[in-house]
């Protein structure tokens, strides 16, 4: 069992903070597959399979693009980003959940500072996290490569053991739990009831962040 005294938090944004019934990620997905139409050439039909390669070779369609193709991430960013972030809603419950936990607690994202901020703010959260570790901040290496990991560790003075890694892409955990953290799988799907990367599996992120808070009292 892992400890329950954790002196720092790392969050995933998209479809972690936020619940992925929001949409707002089949936005940006669909805002990446237009960017492959327009500025990259690839035929429509294969828009879904070009982004499906370049995760799987690259960690993110973005990583892709930038070996490939020379795109500049910052334009990249700005267009799949261009989304209505009316879908997500605030969430007292989420920003009561946060605020219980001790220690100090961060943003850890493939997506851009400026994305984060727009949806920490339309949850309510904002002032919660210390610092954002965007994608930019990585070097443009995307989760899972080892590097950002490492990388976070040391510019924000974690000590691994001590420190949680919330996410919803199983994938994503690997690197942390390597590093001794301890790693929490937001995911209801039944395909993901038992993971070898996570130390828990919630589907109710807000609620199991209160009763960790509780027991860690």
């Amino acid at each position: 069992m892992k400890p329950s005294i954790l002196d720092a938090w790392l969050f995933d944004l998209d479809n972690t903070l936020y619940p992925a019934e929001s949409g707002l990620f089949e936005q940006i997905r669909a805002r990446i597959g237009s960017y492959l139409v327009r500025n990259c050439g690839v035929n429509a039909a294969d828009m879904a399979a070009t982004q499906q390669n370049y995760r799987e070779r690259f960690g993110s369609t973005l990583a892709g693009l930038m070996a490939e193709n020379r795109v500049e991430p910052e334009h990249f960013l700005s267009f799949v980003h261009d989304v209505n972030y009316e879908a997500i809603k605030p969430s007292p419950r989420l920003a009561h959940a946060l605020a219980g936990l001790s220690g100090r607690l961060f943003i850890f994202t493939n997506g851009s500072r400026d994305h984060a901020c727009r949806v920490t703010d339309r949850l309510g959260i904002s002032g919660v996290f210390e610092d954002i570790f965007d994608i930019a901040r990585a070097g443009y290496v995307p989760k899972p490569m080892p590097d950002p990991y490492r990388d976070i560790v040391r510019d924000l003075n974690l000590t691994p053991r001590n420190t949680a890694f919330v996410e919803d892409i199983e994938r994503n955990l690997a690197p942390a739990k390597a590093l001794g953290m301890t790693t929490v799988l937001v995911s209801d799907s039944a395909e993901n009831s038992a993971s070898a990367a996570a130390d828990y599996i919630v589907s109710d992120l807000s609620g199991w962040l209160v009763d960790f808070g509780t027991r860690s009292s």
